[in-house]
């Protein structure tokens, strides 16, 4: 499984909460819409932003938002991943693959549209296919950090204190 983890340290929640007299639970509940407004994001522009040509659209469909958020004291963890259920090539799509060999597993022969007919094979080399990271690609282009901390103003704002003056 092709997995894209993010992991942020909510260590000082406890330490924050009391400073300025607000409820952890309510800037652990800022992390968690924070954790799935960056999963969701980063599921988006890999679904968008991929070099592959798409023909069925079942490799976008792949990209997942892990349901569950794993939450401790000190760390908030969630993953983007791909399930590799419906469409179980789309795992070389983003690693790639080399050089090899196919042949028929089944039948005779290979068989392919080619202009005027078709073309047959009982095996040949095939190029194989450009890594295409799409998922990190897409994790680098969210600013996680900036979306946890518009989360914790906000909460800091609900709970009637000005952090940005």
């Amino acid at each position: 499984m092709i997995l894209m983890r993010i992991e942020i340290d909510v260590s000082k929640i406890e330490e924050l909460a009391k400073r300025y007299g607000i409820a952890a639970k309510d800037l652990r509940a800022g992390n968690r819409l924070a954790m799935r407004e960056s999963l969701g994001t980063i599921q988006r522009i890999a679904r968008a932003e991929h070099r592959f040509k798409t023909r069925t659209g079942m490799a976008e469909k792949e990209i997942e938002v892990d349901d569950e958020i794993k939450e401790t004291a000190n760390f908030i963890e969630g993953a983007v991943y791909l399930k590799e259920e419906l469409a179980p090539y789309s795992r070389w799509l983003h690693e790639g693959s080399r050089r090899h060999w196919v042949e028929p597993k089944d039948k005779k022969a290979l068989r392919w549209a080619v202009p005027g007919g078709f073309g047959f094979s009982k095996g040949h080399f095939v190029s194989g296919i450009e890594a295409d990271p799409f998922l990190h690609n897409a994790g680098g282009k969210v600013d996680v950090l900036e979306i946890f901390s518009r989360h914790e103003r906000e909460a800091f704002k609900r709970a009637g204190i000005d952090v940005d003056g």
